[in-house]
């Protein structure tokens, strides 16, 4: 056993990721921090600046994506179990507290207003409690989170048979600039690199629940030289030092070997602002960063499997595994709350897609989708391709809720258009296509794969929104309300 396994199994693996680093001397690009064991009585905080509480389980170095939570801008009050309050930090409240619909009714209760941010103190005292929070410092809240039946079943479904809950509750200065992203070793393109850098989060005042995230994604060389920026890049605001910047931080924290070298790695990652008043002595690794750039933690992505056919210049390069040369034959899944969960273990080999929901305006989200798939009880048995078509809500390939699913299915095709289909309304559930490594589709086994109720069904879906999109389309032509616009139903024709 290698020290860093034992540090995972001791520690946690995100625990252990950064221990790595500061063993090897790789303080300059690391942030101070102080690991707090679960089972032993906490200390009382007095940090002046905010923190972000991290929670660290053995083999979350190889799983557990966005399973074990974190909660941010956490003052010394918070850690020592006293209700904070303080008016800077209430636009924080809705990522830290308010995270389901429920929460979303119990807030009415306590105002009949949407509004989070013009509480009075006593409205946002009252709002804790009826959140069920205050009663817990958020290092508690995170050792009792992390033991939820369902974080326990989900962790051995991933193969992690021994997990118990976190190892140890990590506690490091809150990052006062924004900014931040991921970069990973390409598994596929030798000496090359993906960079996703989120430039700006905004909130979409049309739904409090969603962000808008604009980013830029980079294609790397081994010299951190820019090949060339994503199609999903805003405004290209990642500047070629910043990336060579990046490159090397990911380099050096490679070399310590906490990832095998068999294996691609991933990084999150911030950036340094040295306006920032870190308070190093106070932590159990004293870290003082000099680089521009700020490690966070290190996982596994996927083995290294190089083929020349990933060619830089030419490839889209947020796509991962082989496509056979005789093509790959899949049934679609596309991933709805009215899906049939019975499709996840059918033993059908399958390509899953998130389905999108409707913003008010008209334009499609994955909000929908992604959420269904970020549950801890959606753990598909037959996975082996996973789509996220073009129209994601947040411009990002290896964001948050595609992570965990790019890093198991054996090929990812993320934001990309197949064929001539680019959004999630291209593909219903049950047809079966034929994925090529040229990214052509074809679905001529439709009939032959699929029952004759199945095909009929899947028409009689597919004519009811051609149905309904010219009942639009009339309406917008004439003055007639749309619900009094006769057409004879599909399903009456």
């Amino acid at each position: 056993m290698t020290n860093h396994q034992a540090d995972s199994e001791m520690y946690g693996g995100k625990a252990a990721s950064l221990i790595a680093q500061y063993e090897a001397g790789n303080t300059d690009f690391l942030f101070p921090f102080t690991l707090i064991d679960p089972d032993k009585e906490k200390p009382t905080f007095d940090f002046e600046g905010l923190q972000i509480v991290r929670g660290s389980a053995a083999g979350d170095e190889k799983g557990l994506v966005d399973v074990i939570k974190t909660i941010q801008n956490v003052s010394s009050k918070d850690l020592n179990c006293e209700i904070d309050i303080d008016l800077p930090r209430r636009e924080n409240w809705r990522s830290n507290y308010i995270n389901s619909m429920m929460d979303f009714h119990k807030i009415r209760s306590v105002r009949n207003s949407m509004s989070y941010i013009t509480y009075t103190d006593d409205e946002m005292r009252r709002l804790l409690i009826a959140l069920g929070k205050g009663t817990l410092s958020p290092i508690d809240e995170i050792i009792k989170d992390s033991k939820r039946d369902e974080v326990v079943s989900f962790a051995k479904w991933e193969g992690n048979i021994d997990y118990n809950g976190v190892k140890s509750v990590i506690i490091s200065p809150q990052n006062i600039d924004e900014r931040r992203g991921q970069i990973i070793e390409h598994p596929n393109m030798e000496g090359h690199y993906i960079i996703n850098v989120v430039n700006a989060v905004v909130k979409d005042t049309s739904d409090m629940r969603r962000d808008r995230i604009y980013m830029d994604e980079i294609l790397a060389d081994s010299s951190g030289n820019i090949v060339k920026f994503g199609i999903n890049s805003v405004g290209e605001k990642t500047s070629p030092k910043e990336v060579k910047a990046i490159v090397e931080m990911k380099r050096r924290a490679k070399e310590v070997g906490f990832i095998s070298g068999s294996k691609s790695s991933q990084v999150e990652f911030g950036f340094f602002n040295k306006a920032q008043k870190l308070e190093s002595k106070k932590y159990q690794y004293a870290a003082k960063p000099k680089s521009p750039i700020i490690f966070y933690q290190e996982r596994e992505f996927r083995p290294f499997d190089f083929d020349d056919q990933f060619n830089p210049q030419k490839y889209v390069f947020n796509r991962f595994g082989r496509i056979p040369q005789e093509g790959l034959e899949l049934r679609v899944v596309v991933v709805e709350e009215s899906m049939d969960r019975s499709l996840l273990n059918d033993g059908v080999p399958s390509i899953y897609t998130p389905g999108a929901s409707k913003g008010i305006v008209g334009e499609s989200y994955l909000d929908v989708g992604l959420a269904l798939m970020a549950d801890l009880n959606f753990r598909p048995e037959n996975m082996h391709a996973y789509l996220v078509p073009m129209n994601t809500k947040n411009g990002s390939s290896l964001e948050h809720g595609n992570f965990r699913w790019a890093s198991k299915a054996p090929i990812s095709l993320l934001k990309l258009r197949i064929g001539d289909r680019s959004y999630s309304d291209d593909y219903r559930t049950g047809e079966m296509i034929m994925l090529t490594p040229d990214l052509r589709i074809s679905n001529s086994s439709t009939s032959s794969q699929i029952s004759p109720h199945d095909a009929l069904s899947l028409a009689l879906v597919q004519l009811t929104d051609s149905h309904n999109e010219l009942k639009k389309s009339l309406s917008r032509m004439g003055d007639t309300p749309l619900d009094d616009l006769y057409l004879p139903s599909p399903d009456k024709i």
